[in-house]
């Protein structure tokens, strides 16, 4: 008994020693791309070391150090003081959260809400908010999202930022989803797509729209429908002229889910 005993405790110390290897050898790892990034940044101009950092931190974003390159990206907006770049820092580590953790998104909501105000640049905020608002229906909350929605749209609306009206719609319709009204879900879904191919909008936007009406509504004669839809724009997509990177990373996605 004793012998087995000491086999775990000695199995226990190895596991330990290869945890702390592996977290020694990611801070290493992670200390060594900082000293290249500084060495880089070295002789550029002020305004050309913001944007490389905003787009190091956007390109860093499926990397387990994303959010430390976004602190890079801050502290180099506050040591310019620059809001502009200040804005879009606070909202990227704001966005980092989602969706497991509303409380630090937050934090970061009501550090951007008076630099937006301020400066009258809300874009970055409004995209925070919307993925706020999809954070609190996705961990279950129930109080305060309806009337963070009705905030948010309000918002929009002031504004006239078509786009977040239409997430606003979004928000509230996937929460009506998670609380098993999909009638309303749907007409909610509906109304944003309808908005977006009046206007335009990009079409990974309609996708995302189509797959959730496919992933949630319970008709299976619907759901065949919705993901025809979603089949058929996603082809539009990659035969067409026209690429946005961004949204050629939500087609990814919305393809894999779909077949």
């Amino acid at each position: 008994m004793r012998n087995y005993r000491d086999l775990l405790i000695g199995l226990c110390f190895i596991q330990s020693l290869l945890i702390s290897a592996s977290v020694f050898g990611q801070e290493a790892n992670y200390a060594v791309q900082v000293d290249s990034v500084r060495i880089v940044m070295q002789d550029m101009p002020a305004s050309e070391r913001l944007n490389y950092l905003a787009e190091l931190a956007r390109k860093q974003s499926v990397s387990p150090d994303y959010r430390q390159y976004i602190r890079l990206y801050e502290i180099e907006a506050r040591k310019q003081h620059d809001d502009a770049h200040l804005i879009k820092a606070l909202a990227m580590l704001g966005r980092s959260y989602y969706p497991e953790n509303s409380d630090s998104m937050l934090i970061f909501k009501q550090q951007v809400e008076p630099l937006a105000q301020k400066n009258k640049d809300y874009a970055a905020y409004l995209d925070l908010f919307g993925m706020y608002n999809y954070a609190l229906i996705w961990q279950g909350r129930k109080d305060g999202v309806e009337e963070s929605v009705r905030e948010y749209r309000e918002l929009a609306m002031e504004l006239g930022n078509v786009g977040a009206m239409e997430l606003a719609d979004q928000n509230m319709a996937y929460f009506y989803f998670m609380n098993n009204m999909p009638v309303e879900a749907e007409k909610l879904y509906l109304e944003a797509l309808h908005s977006k191919e009046k206007r335009g909008a990009e079409i990974a936007g309609q996708v995302g729209i189509l797959v959730q009406l496919f992933n949630n509504l319970p008709q299976v004669d619907k759901r065949k429908m919705y993901l025809q839809q979603a089949i058929e724009l996603i082809d539009r997509y990659k035969n067409g002229t026209e690429k946005d990177p961004n949204s050629d990373q939500l087609i990814v996605a919305h393809e894999y889910s779909v077949h």
